[in-house]
């Protein structure tokens, strides 16, 4: 349904370990564990994770004994935060709502996820519960015209909750399979914003409450250039839309070597992550894969 994840960061196989001069017989060298400790600070695994991977590589005999050691230990990490995604809809309508700040890719996200569920058959409905950029309807417009997806919007500054029950109503009626639901790019600390988007999500369980056969389900759409942002967003995120039934989507692993935030977030948010954007056509979007992602992140992928 979409395309490869080691495509999506073949930069980052370039790129950490290889920087990393005299990256040989680490146990014989103090000094390049610290420079092993710098870089990989600086692709935002964070200090303490840092620190662990170095451990890991200590009296290691030789590069690939280092890269195959640390290999293993981002995937044993990792493989407590995979989620798979599900494309099927067999149960009833699946109602799934994003969040996330804006410049993320949550509008170029819904486009692509919506895609995928009309490709697999699927009747799919947009709602534009951004009501506060214009901009922002118009790109899910043009999205949904492109994949073959059915709109529900309104003027700017229309209530979004009002839009998202009208939205769900009208899927229910019409008996469509999915319904993707675009919310405005709040900030963490814009109080009242974030507000706004617990009542989106009690309005959607509402929906579900009464009707019975509505799924509803939370993705939070984090840009994986921005490092440690993204975690805090993490955070205030989870708080604000209720609980740990949040699935994370990194985006934009394809234009940044910040490939430890991945480790990072799902570490210090405790929860899934389920998809990764590698780009914006159609296609770039990938399953989450622990034990891919770690191989291509030291460079064991096997080419």
């Amino acid at each position: 349904m979409w395309g490869s994840l080691r495509s999506s960061i073949s930069f980052v196989t370039d790129g950490i370990f290889s920087r990393i001069s005299g990256f040989k017989a680490l146990g014989c060298s103090a000094d390049i564990l610290a420079e092993l400790e710098e870089e990989l600070i600086r692709a935002d695994f964070g200090p303490s994770v840092a620190k662990e991977i170095v451990e890991v590589a200590k009296n290691t005999v030789s590069r690939d004994d280092a890269l195959a050691r640390i290999s293993n230990y981002i995937e044993k990490e990792l493989s407590l935060y995979e989620k798979r995604f599900d494309m099927s809809c067999e149960n009833g309508l699946r109602v799934i709502i994003f969040a996330g700040v804006n410049g993320a890719g949550k509008t170029t996200t819904i486009g692509k996820l919506g895609a995928s569920f009309v490709r697999y058959g699927k009747k799919v409905r947009f709602i534009a519960a951004d009501t506060f950029r214009a901009a922002a309807v118009s790109q899910l417009e043009v999205w949904a015209e492109r994949v073959g997806a059915n709109m529900t919007s309104a003027g700017i500054s229309a209530d979004p909750s009002s839009l998202v029950f009208e939205g769900i109503q009208s899927a229910v009626n019409l008996k469509e399979d999915v319904v993707l639901i675009d919310t405005a790019g709040r900030l963490p600390n814009k109080n009242s914003l974030m507000d706004e988007l617990g009542k989106i999500v009690r309005v959607a369980e509402k929906q579900r409450d009464k009707y019975g056969d509505i799924f509803v389900e939370k993705m939070l759409v984090l840009d994986s250039s921005t490092g440690q942002h993204a975690s805090v967003q993490a955070e205030k995120f989870k708080s604000s839309m209720g609980g740990d039934d949040i699935s994370i989507i990194m985006t934009k692993l394809d234009g940044s070597a910040k490939g430890g935030t991945v480790l990072r977030i799902a570490r210090e948010s405790g929860l899934p992550i389920c998809l990764v954007g590698t780009g914006e056509g159609v296609s770039d979007f990938a399953q989450f894969d622990a034990t891919e992602f770690s191989k291509l992140l030291c460079g064991m992928d096997n080419k």
